[in-house]
């Protein structure tokens, strides 16, 4: 019955009039329920609600609410994020490099070397490692040919050989703009050549490597000896190639041009020739 009475109280119909204070004429009147009222009420609640999202997702006026990102702001935490990620790789690598120098100076090999992604095995240390080595005798009789093939250079006869300083051409060592030239009395004693980043650095003619080092100066050093007492050297490079005692041909690559040293300002190659132990000027005898 509680139930009964209780919806019957909802649709119960009730009168609302609107009268003249003077007259007591009904000016205006209407017939609702309380069920009718609580329908208005919701659809108006849903109309109201359901206008100020549109405007908010649909219109500018979103930019407006505090903690809701404008474009702008999204374009500068996607740049900020991109650049945050290469600054991590960036220290990564160099974390890297640095332990990795720390190793070699404590006399033993970066792990990184013996690395293979593809097996799940263990690598042996750089002391079980030792126990690969060859024989005694092995070592002896490798060490005694490369000892005597070393610094084995081909040389000629000045009698035999018909080339002076004058008709002496030799092969271009890099494809680039010569941006500083010879000039001794500068105490420059070679051309310094501009080039691509990671160009290749060949050497002018046949001969062998009589030095292969980094200096803090003139950073990456390689010096090829070649016939006639002729010593080409090439400075500031990114990477070496080859090694003391290698022999080199013509036009071979021996190193990767770069920017290492304290005397450097940028990519290039600083390229000298030394003749008997005097330095000539390489745009004489190369065509750059």
């Amino acid at each position: 019955m509680a139930k009964k009475s209780k919806r019957k109280s909802l649709r119960q119909k009730y009168r609302i009039s609107i009268i003249n204070e003077e007259t007591y004429d009904e000016v205006q009147w209407w017939r609702l329920s309380p069920i009718n009222i609580l329908i208005f009420v919701f659809i108006v609640f849903t109309l109201v609600g359901g206008g100020t999202a549109a405007v908010i997702v649909f219109t500018p006026l979103k930019q407006y609410i505090p903690g809701f990102p404008t474009a702008e702001m999204q374009e500068n935490i996607a740049r900020s994020t991109i650049l945050a990620d290469s600054l991590e790789n960036k220290l990564n690598q160099y974390g890297r490099y640095l332990n990795s120098i720390g190793v070699i100076l404590e006399g033993d090999l970066p792990e990184e070397m013996f690395a293979d992604t593809g097996s799940s095995e263990t690598h042996p240390t750089f002391m079980e490692r030792m126990d690969l080595e060859p024989s005694l005798a092995d070592s002896l009789f490798r060490a005694d040919i490369e000892q005597r093939e070393k610094y084995n250079l081909q040389v000629f006869n000045a009698d035999e050989d018909e080339n002076t300083d004058d008709d002496l051409m030799l092969y271009k060592p890099v494809d680039g703009v010569v941006t500083n030239s010879f000039d001794p009395e500068e105490e420059h004693w070679g051309v310094d050549l501009a080039a691509a980043p990671n160009e290749k650095v060949m050497s002018v003619a046949d001969g062998t490597v009589i030095f292969a080092e980094w200096s803090l100066v003139t950073g990456y050093v390689i010096q090829v000896q070649h016939a006639n007492n002729l010593v080409s050297v090439y400075k500031h490079n990114s990477t070496l190639l080859k090694d003391e005692g290698n022999k080199v041909k013509a036009g071979e690559a021996i190193a990767i041009i770069g920017n290492s040293g304290e005397l450097t300002t940028g990519p290039h190659l600083h390229l000298e020739l030394w003749k008997d132990g005097k330095a000539i000027d390489p745009e004489k005898h190369i065509v750059f």
